[in-house]
């Protein structure tokens, strides 16, 4: 017995006594369960060659039933069994189907149709694994970008903190320049002027002694201090900042600094041109101060 539902609908003589009389066989083969033959009479082989597998079996043992065949007891206990099997749903749509399956190897239009959907899956299977290789790559590719990105998060970083560093380092080069150009100025007897090496290098060296000082800058608004800082921009840049919080949105076309004074000592404070056509420029109050802050303490300095 081989492994696939076959129903099999004949018609030829079947009885040696009267070898001229014709009968209608129904040969069925259930993997599993049994393979029998139900014999029918011959008028019947023409209302039964078309029909589905299930209805040819129901056919065939409403005959049996009807009519009370005598069969040997193997013959019936196939019958039996092939029929209780059919009365389970899920097994009668596998008869069902295998009834399909077999009229559409029959079919030349439907064998060639069955050719090209087993060519159309094969295909499928093959764009499934070239798919699963796509993704593969695309995991990869975005595992990939994520590493670059982390990368660059580190780079920019780095930039940043050498950036910060630079600025200080600057700013400490320029505070020793300003240290520098405050050491004392000498003229000799042709009047020209010179410094002494060990005056000077404490200040290009960073090296902080006693006579030296330290020019810090102080804003404030209205007398209120609001800090002090190394450099002249960066206090101008806190008293920018209060003003575009406290100005009305778009009322401030330009800020500037002025001072009554000329020189290092001079007192600048930040004033408003209006955005208005015709607004007049006002003060704000905010000022940078400069003060002068010495590195040691001098007993005969101002008290």
């Amino acid at each position: 017995m081989n492994d696939s539902i076959t129903v099999r609908v004949g018609l030829d003589s079947y009885d040696f006594v009267h070898p001229s009389e014709k009968q209608t066989a129904v040969h069925v083969q259930i993997p599993e369960v049994a393979r029998a033959t139900y014999l029918l009479p011959a008028e019947m082989f023409h209302g039964l060659t078309d029909r589905a597998w299930p209805e040819v079996l129901d056919v065939a043992h409403q005959y049996v039933a009807d009519s009370g065949m005598v069969s040997d007891s193997a013959s019936t206990a196939a019958r039996s069994a092939i029929r209780a099997w059919l009365l389970e749903d899920p097994n009668r749509d596998g008869l069902q189907a295998a009834w399909e399956e077999d009229q559409a190897s029959r079919n030349p239009v439907t064998r060639k149709l069955m050719r090209d959907n087993e060519h159309l899956l094969a295909r499928v299977a093959e764009l499934e694994k070239a798919n699963a290789g796509l993704d593969d790559l695309r995991i990869r590719a975005i595992d990939k970008v994520e590493k670059i990105r982390v990368r660059l998060d580190e780079v920019e970083r780095a930039y940043t903190f050498d950036t910060a560093e630079l600025k200080r380092e600057q700013d400490v080069l320029k505070e020793r320049l300003h240290r520098a150009a405050m050491v004392q100025v000498w003229k000799n007897e042709d009047g020209k002027r010179f410094v002494f090496v060990e005056d000077l290098a404490p200040a290009l060296l960073g090296e902080l002694t006693g006579d030296l000082s330290l020019t810090v800058f102080r804003a404030s608004h209205d007398s209120i201090v609001m800090g002090h800082y190394t450099t002249r921009e960066a206090a101008q840049a806190h008293c920018e900042s209060k003003v575009r919080q406290e100005e009305p949105e778009g009322s401030i076309r330009h800020l500037s600094w002025s001072a009554d004074d000329i020189g290092p000592e001079a007192e600048y404070e930040l004033h408003i041109t209006p955005a208005e056509t015709g607004g007049l420029i006002r003060g704000t109050g905010y000022v940078v101060t400069p003060l002068e802050v010495s590195s040691a303490y001098d007993p005969d300095g101002d008290e």
